[in-house]
């Protein structure tokens, strides 16, 4: 039988909690979504404008009640560095409100 001295808990634990910390999210900012406008992210670096990408999030409700409660979803988008995030109606639209947010 291996002997286990308290030295080996110790370390262990320290590296549990090193790998909680990496899983940590920060929220960053968040904005209401207006119905009707897309989300646009506007690269600094390549000056490229595009719609913004979501992350899917996937879960599963269990409850004992017949009629579920009401869900709160909330949108998470993949934020890239270097990146402006602004809603508009379309492609022209979002170039106009670009082109306020870079000269103001």
């Amino acid at each position: 039988m291996k002997e286990v001295t308290q030295d080996h808990f110790d370390t262990e634990v320290e590296i549990v909690a090193e790998q909680q910390q990496k899983k940590e999210i920060k929220l960053i900012g968040q904005q209401r979504k207006i119905p009707g406008l897309t989300l646009w992210e506007y690269n600094e670096r390549t000056k490229e404008l595009a719609p913004a990408q979501f992350k899917r999030q996937d879960f599963e409700l269990t409850t004992l009640d017949p009629e579920p409660p009401n869900l709160h979803i909330s949108h998470r988008v993949h934020v890239n560095e270097g990146c402006i995030y602004f809603q508009a109606l379309n492609r022209k639209n979002a170039e106009k409100k670009l082109h306020k947010i870079l000269n103001h």
